[in-house]
């Protein structure tokens, strides 16, 4: 008969094997970066007919906004069909949540500030302090709403304020104004992922680590709208480069379990969703 002492001594070697095998795979995830969120809302709205492609799949062509995104298609994901479901107006402020641990040392110099009539430089400032606050470590959440659009930007050609653009009526004048506007915005977009793909971090990039969510509360702002949002998702480690088209009323919630699931947060829904979202792969 084996020994109590025999057997321990056996069944030691036996369950150290596993265990080292666990100590192992906690070293090398402990070695990745974080996964990270950006969430930044548009209150604007676009002009449909410059953002939604006409057919869905990988191999979707183009658009005037999605043109300036160009080098970015195999990171992102474009959505159409997802709707807000509840009665909110999705109208938030810019808001990072700071993990409280003590404040790393930050490579790049202080911004100096702008004035928000200068949109496009404080577009971009705003932008540069997420990510930078990403990269530090200072936080994994940032939420931006880009609330400064409703003043007159200070840019050649703009003549009036945004709101009133947005509620255009048709007039082609007002029109070309806020496709002016619109343009920027997305070019500010297309920075802000350049800038985050060329910042190196082990087993690839910042957008590689940091699910970005890019949209608005409104789809046609000129009706006030909420159905058939302009959505549009990169990096975060999910399966990109194709344009998920959806049936109107299609919780723009589920997006967010999917989101939030990545993350690795157990959750089956979200508000008013109805689950993950169809479609959406991991990589």
């Amino acid at each position: 008969m084996t020994s109590r002492r025999q057997f321990l001594r056996a069944a030691g070697v036996t369950i150290a094997l596993p265990w080292l095998a666990s100590i192992a795979r906690g070293a090398a995830a402990a070695s990745m970066p974080p996964k990270r969120m950006l969430c930044i809302m548009a209150d604007m709205g676009v002009l449909p007919g410059n953002f939604f492609p006409q057919t869905a799949g990988q191999d979707y062509e183009s658009t005037p906004y999605l043109d300036i995104l160009g080098a970015h298609r195999s990171r992102m994901t474009v959505f159409s069909g997802l709707s807000h479901l509840d009665n909110s107006d999705g109208h938030r402020s810019t808001r990072t949540f700071l993990s409280g641990a003590p404040q790393p040392a930050v490579p790049e110099a202080e911004p100096a500030d702008v004035k928000n009539e200068e949109m496009e430089q404080a577009t971009n400032l705003m932008y540069d302090m997420a990510r930078l606050a990403l990269q530090t470590d200072s936080t994994r959440v940032v939420t931006i709403g880009l609330g400064q659009i409703y003043v007159r930007p200070n840019m050649p050609g703009i003549t009036d304020q945004i709101h009133g653009l947005t509620h255009h009526g048709g007039d082609e004048a007002k029109i070309a104004q806020l496709k002016m506007i619109e343009t920027m915005l997305f070019r500010s977009l297309d920075r802000l992922l350049g800038t985050m793909q060329a910042t190196p971090e082990p087993g690839g990039s910042l957008l590689d680590h940091t699910t970005v969510l890019y949209g608005s509360n409104l789809s046609d702002a000129n009706k006030h709208d909420s159905r058939n949002l302009p959505i549009i998702l990169a990096g975060g480690g999910f399966r990109h480069g194709q344009y998920l088209k959806f049936k109107e009323q299609t919780p723009l919630a589920n997006l967010y379990t999917s989101m939030l699931q990545r993350m690795g947060f157990e959750v089956d829904a979200f508000s008013l969703g109805t689950g993950r979202l169809a479609g959406l792969e991991w990589a």
